[in-house]
């Protein structure tokens, strides 16, 4: 018996655990060489004996006490095992685990196992630590990561992927069939099916892959996937699976290239320079406006070279730098007038503005340059037809005030007593003057529309008189070549207007001698009626519409376009058979354009 005590005690002194036994049966413990390293005096422990004697005993080595105490109150209450974690004064953890044991005989013995797991805790730290500084590292990348290990009891993420895809923490795990794959990220792609290829691939081929899918909240995602060895857990492989959310740089191409695309086929000279000031891009238009065939001859030159204005560069180096600056801080620069040198050495007139833009990394300078080249001849042919204008207008004045003591006196001349032949000639003489007055009016009339100094009146006036004065005034004239003159007007009511009679009468006037010019026989007709609008105009339901019809000779369809020109007729021998000037019809219709011009502007 002996001889197996000791064997036993030999084979428990062995062991790395403190081990401490209170038997029943005998009043004195027993415990192991590393007990008995871990709590000098225990000798003075007795089974089942007060908690608070137990605490006396510990509380010299234990700084939880109370925990183990708890313990043993457990293990003595349920007799079963229960385990505890304890530090030790001296900083060590300690292990503890209690346990009663009850022999056939009814003898029992608390068992009490105290292990010292400081080391182990210590690991466990820095693994944790390290788990703490990967979860850390990964979700501070700006990529989405998703791991992958056999035998890992669940994958791992970063938040970025998390927010790709929630639930991934439960629904993904290592070598599942694809089937449940297409499942999960059918949920959150509209192209599931390329995310699904390329999980096939990388576990088919194990080597690096990459495609793009599109998450159905709009992000576009460049997924890459790989396998590695991972022998230092001797696990197999581990699959690594990266996303990068591409969103913003695909529609920063996107915008590019459609801003490209619309520079191409801008009508305005468009180029694009890098911060050294040299061509990197130049669409059509320029390339035309400066006289070059195509980008190529372009691209790489210094823009700044072109101008011959120091304003904009010219020849001086630091130009295109103070350029530059200035963009920086204002976005943009404008020059109202400089000129660039074409490529046969002439200049060309423009305008310019310069845009500093930026698209996500890239920097670039815009500078867009408008012709004046057109628009200098318009100003230069807008001066000299002022002057004409001016110089008829002064022309007619002078001519005006001979000529009415012209007709003034010939009228005096038909008022004394002549022969026949002399009254024809004084006749004669009156109705040329007022033909020569008519059309120095006319030509007085058009240079003050054309210089827009024609002045127009707003006035109320009664319709219904002004129509019967106008027939009344030419129906003498219709009556010479046998012609009715006549009019719808008369009885008609018509409401009080607000307008110009005096040019009002003009355009009827010179419409109906029209008419009367060029019939021969059958009738002139003047029709007036209000008209509903198509569209409403200065706040008016209805128009009123002058109609003139006549049986006169009528005018070819291909001669109507030339009706309205300025000192044109239908027919070049009009002017020499029935007379006139060809500013009737012209004058006309820029009175009533004029008229409605003045109207919108009040």
């Amino acid at each position: 018996m002996d001889k197996h005590k000791r064997l036993l005690d030999a084979i428990l002194d062995s062991s790395l655990d403190g081990i401490l036994a209170l038997s029943s049966l005998t009043g004195k413990p027993h415990a192991t060489a590393v007990f008995s390293s871990l709590f000098p005096g225990w000798e003075k422990l007795r089974y089942n004996e007060p908690l608070e004697d137990v605490r006396d005993f510990y509380s010299k080595y234990i700084a939880d006490v109370d925990d183990l105490l708890s313990i043993v109150a457990e293990v003595r209450r349920t007799r079963q095992r229960r385990e505890g974690m304890m530090h030790r004064l001296d900083g060590r953890v300690i292990q503890v685990i209690g346990r009663v044991i009850k022999t056939e005989d009814g003898v029992e013995t608390e068992v009490w196992t105290h292990r010292d797991i400081t080391e182990q805790c210590r690991q466990d730290e820095q693994l944790h630590l390290r788990l703490q500084l990967i979860t850390a590292v990964l979700n501070a990348s700006s990529d989405a990561i998703f791991t992958i290990l056999a035998g890992m009891e669940k994958p791992m993420a970063n938040e970025k992927y998390s927010s790709f895809f929630p639930g991934w923490d439960e629904a993904l795990r290592y070598g599942q069939p694809l089937k449940e794959v297409e499942d999960f990220f059918a949920r959150y792609l509209t192209d599931w099916q390329a995310h699904v290829g390329l999980v096939d691939r990388v576990r088919q081929t194990k080597q690096y892959h990459k495609t793009i899918i599109h998450h159905k909240d709009g992000r576009i995602i460049e997924i890459s996937g790989k396998m590695i060895k991972v022998a230092f857990v001797q696990r197999g492989e581990l699959e690594i699976y990266t996303l990068r959310d591409i969103t913003e740089e695909v529609r920063s191409k996107q915008k590019m290239l459609a801003m490209q695309l619309t520079v191409d086929n801008l009508s305005e000279p468009v180029v694009w320079l890098d911060t050294e000031g040299h061509i990197t891009y130049v669409n059509q238009a320029a390339c035309s406006a400066l006289g070059y065939e195509g980008s190529p001859e372009l691209l790489g030159k210094t823009f700044w070279r072109f101008f011959e204005t120091q304003e904009c560069g010219g020849e001086i180096p630091g130009a295109w730098s103070a350029t530059l600056a200035s963009l920086r801080e204002q976005s943009h620069v404008r020059y109202d007038y400089t000129t660039i040198a074409k490529k046969n050495g002439e200049s060309l007139p423009c305008t310019m503005l310069i845009d500093y833009i930026s698209q996500g990394d890239e920097t670039f300078t815009a500078v867009c340059f408008h012709d004046l080249s057109e628009q200098i001849q318009r100003i230069e042919a807008e001066r000299a037809t002022e002057a004409k204008s001016q110089f008829l207008a002064h022309m007619s004045h002078e001519i005006r005030t001979p000529l009415n003591g012209v007709i003034g006196l010939s009228h005096l001349l038909l008022c004394t007593q002549l022969d026949a032949k002399q009254m024809e000639y004084a006749r004669l003489l009156h109705n040329s003057g007022n033909h020569l007055l008519s059309i120095v009016n006319d030509i007085l009339d058009f240079s003050k529309i054309e210089t827009e100094k024609l002045d127009i009146e707003t006035i109320k006036f009664d319709l219904e008189k002004l129509v019967s004065e106008v027939i009344g005034m030419l129906t003498p004239r219709a009556d010479e070549k046998n012609i009715v003159l006549e009019s719808d007007c008369a009885g008609k009511k018509f409401p009080p207007l607000i307008g110009d009679p005096v040019r009002i009468r003009q355009v009827l006037v010179n419409l109906i001698n029209n008419a009367i010019k060029f019939t021969h026989r059958g009738s002139v007709r003047l029709d007036v009626r209000a008209e509903p609008q198509r569209e409403a105009y200065a706040g008016w339901d209805n128009v009123l519409k002058f109609s003139v019809t006549d049986t006169g000779i009528g005018i070819p369809k291909d001669k109507i376009d030339r009706l309205f020109h300025s000192f044109s007729q239908a027919d070049a021998s009009t002017s020499r058979k029935f007379g006139g000037t060809g500013l009737g019809l012209a004058i006309s219709k820029r009175l009533i354009t004029y008229g409605i011009f003045r109207t919108f502007e009040n």
